[in-house]
């Protein structure tokens, strides 16, 4: 009878804990008596269903969503990191990120080119090589980078080249930043800036030496919950294919950032561009670091 396929139903319903819409193709009154003898919900038509069953995923996906965004959010602060005047924002900076434990392919620092070439093989070819001035920040804009420099010549080569660039600016060199080169794959910008409404901020988007183009960041409010990145994340994948591969490293650099915003208020701005996607690690790392504190303008 009708009566015992509802009863069914609904026992296979609780039993697997899955939602079982039921629709009967008869006549609407033969349909609204049947409602009256049974408590299980029947459809009107098999849209109708087809709806319940959307809504009440949609209810579910929701539900689930605040549950993830009440984790505990944050982690627990490491030690004071304390920043060293002696050295530059941009070393301070990956030290920083060392101090949270936010990978990153750590330079060296240098100004003499034999300095460079000693300690380019050290780390060991190819590497890339960027210059430090205070009169800009955006190095790729000012031609003071050199990528995949194979050998000393190359390196030598570069440091000129870098030079001359800088100069026909009318800039100057305080340094060079030394580092491997690393592995091609997809770049992100991860960034922080301090609201002066809302406090600090996340940003999350795709990365790359034309990022300020960019109209695709996200923004949401430090500290970030492991649930809170999670959804970044989806929402980035419109953007970047990110995949279960650096998922989870990503998901903790984002909750490691927050809280490194959270506990240096006097950083008015940092960008972390490119944050590397390593294809052969399954793991992200920040190859390069721009910090404004309050305080101290940032230069072009």
């Amino acid at each position: 009878s009708v009566e015992e396929i509802v009863k069914e139903a609904s026992a296979l319903s609780w039993e697997a804990k899955k939602p079982i819409a039921l629709h009967f193709l008869c006549d609407p009154l033969t349909r609204e008596e049947i409602k009256t003898t049974v408590s299980y919900p029947l459809f009107d038509s098999i849209e109708e269903a087809v709806g319940a069953l959307k809504n009440l995923w949609i209810f579910k996906m929701l539900r689930q969503k605040t549950e993830r965004w009440d984790e505990l959010r944050g982690m627990d602060a490491p030690t004071l990191y304390r920043f060293n005047s002696r050295v530059s924002l941009e070393i301070n900076g990956f030290r920083l990120l060392e101090h949270f434990d936010i990978p990153c392919e750590f330079p060296g620092i240098a100004r003499e080119e034999n300095e460079l070439v000693n300690q380019a093989e050290t780390i060991g070819y190819p590497v890339v090589l960027k210059a430090l001035s205070p009169n800009f920040t955006h190095k790729h804009a000012h031609g003071a980078v050199a990528l995949n420099l194979r050998n000393k010549q190359e390196l030598s080569d570069a440091i000129r080249q870098i030079e001359r660039n800088v100069n026909q600016q009318g800039a100057s060199i305080d340094s060079f930043l030394l580092q491997k080169m690393v592995s091609p794959g997809p770049d992100l910008f991860l960034g922080g800036k301090r609201d002066p409404h809302y406090g600090p901020v996340v940003l999350l988007g795709p990365g790359g030496s034309d990022v300020e183009a960019q109209q695709s960041v996200l923004c949401y409010l430090a500290p970030l919950s492991p649930g809170m990145a999670d959804d970044m994340l989806d929402t980035l994948e419109a953007e970047v294919t990110i995949g279960c591969l650096w998922r989870n490293s990503l998901k903790g650099i984002l909750v490691r950032f927050s809280q490194l915003l959270l506990d240096n208020p006097h950083i008015a701005e940092i960008d972390l561009n490119p944050l590397r996607l390593l294809p052969e690690a399954g793991m992200a790392k920040v190859l390069d670091v721009r910090i404004r504190r309050e305080g101290n303008p940032s230069p072009q």
